[in-house]
């Protein structure tokens, strides 16, 4: 029987767990944890790995243990956590925004201005237009026809909120997780 890596939260669980080891004695966030979780997808030795590696990149440079960033985590196993070169969808982002907040496809690219619809459709064209090679205009027809301005509005209307709002940021942040993890 062939075992499937462990789901994205599952490896954030780990790594939290395993940061915790007297040896390694890492005080990780939770995002931190899913940062790594989500570029290291192969196995639980690879995990530890990446983790003894950032607690040697810490130690050598003298950085506090308190303030491991993403920063830090991208300095420390950089050639583990390149960005991947993804050929993404736009139905998978449509799909995954979709689930995330509980409405379907078909309302995500109707032409309802319901707050609540507004809100997910807004994230997931800006979800595209980052996520995706896509013009302003393809981007549009897949959306119920929408006009290239409608969708440049659309990010950066989002682009403002996420600067402004954290569970904005955050969703956004989450959302591109599950959609890269795919």
């Amino acid at each position: 029987m062939q075992l499937s890596p462990p789901e994205l939260e599952m490896r954030a669980a780990i790594l939290l767990k395993k940061s915790q080891n007297p040896q390694i004695s890492l005080s990780l966030s939770e995002d931190v944890a899913l940062f790594i979780a989500s570029h290291v997808v192969s196995n639980v030795r690879d995990l530890e790995g990446a983790l003894l590696k950032l607690k040697a990149f810490v130690d050598f440079s003298q950085i506090d243990h308190s303030l491991i960033t993403k920063d830090v985590v991208e300095g420390a196993l950089g050639d583990l956590i390149k960005p991947k070169k993804l050929f993404i969808e736009i139905n998978e982002v449509q799909k995954t925004v979709s689930k995330y907040y509980g409405i379907t496809v078909s309302d995500l690219v109707s032409n309802s201005r319901k707050q609540h619809l507004v809100k997910a459709r807004q994230m997931a064209i800006y979800l595209c237009h980052e996520l995706t090679s896509l013009s302003l205009a393809k981007i549009g027809q897949n959306f119920g026809n929408r006009d290239h301005s409608t969708v440049l509005y659309s990010c950066e209307k989002l682009k403002a909120q996420i600067e402004a709002n954290e569970e904005i940021k955050n969703d956004m942040e989450n959302i591109k997780i599950k959609i890269t993890n795919l």
